[in-house]
């Protein structure tokens, strides 16, 4: 579930906090087998956009993988002009993948994931974490 918006960034009741800005300190999510993720801009009819709830101020890159090993940029969720957790969406092509992660891409030093929701192409939710 997502914290209350504002919730501070590092509140480790609801947030993951991030030690740098680097792909090596990600959030890695295994979807359990490959799906194909729905990215809310095509080619299905799929409206459901990649949604994540973090700190308000950097930017955080969401990658997907097949195999864990190669990576493939889905794209960045903006940053948010509130303060601490703040919940933001980000519009691309469906994917596949069986290894989502989130990791900052820029940013103020102080970085906290709080929760990444993805669905597939039927609407069903593949990641609630």
């Amino acid at each position: 579930m997502f914290a209350p918006e504002g919730t501070e960034w590092n509140d480790t009741r609801y947030s993951v906090v991030l030690p740098t800005s680097d792909p090596r300190h990600a959030l890695v999510i295994d979807l359990g087998a490959v799906v194909t993720v729905c990215g809310g801009g095509g080619p299905s009819s799929c409206s459901n956009k990649p949604t994540i709830q973090a700190d308000n101020n950097d930017k955080y890159q969401l990658d997907y993988s097949s195999d864990g090993t190669n990576w493939t940029t889905f794209g960045q969720f903006p940053t948010s002009s509130s303060s601490d957790l703040r919940t933001r969406t980000l519009a691309g092509k469906d994917f596949t993948a069986r290894y989502v992660r989130v990791w900052a891409a820029s940013g103020d030093g102080k970085y906290g994931v709080s929760e990444l929701k993805l669905w597939n192409t039927t609407g069903q939710p593949v990641s609630l974490g």
